[in-house]
Parts: structure tokens; C-alpha cells; sequence
């Protein structure tokens, strides 16, 4: 997988979100 050096905040909240989210589904 191809990332960029510095992933933004909002990219991490994000993911952050989303597996909180399917973790509590």
C-alpha cells in the first residue's frame, strides 16, 4: 500500500470513526 509520508488528521479521525463505529455495530 502506497501512503503518503504524513497522513492528515482528518484521514486519521476518520478511520478512528469508522472503526469505533463497526466495533460497536
Amino acid at each position: 500500500m502506497s501512503h503518503t509520508s504524513s497522513t492528515t488528521p482528518v484521514e486519521y479521525i476518520r478511520s478512528l470513526k469508522w472503526k469505533l463505529f463497526h466495533l460497536q455495530y
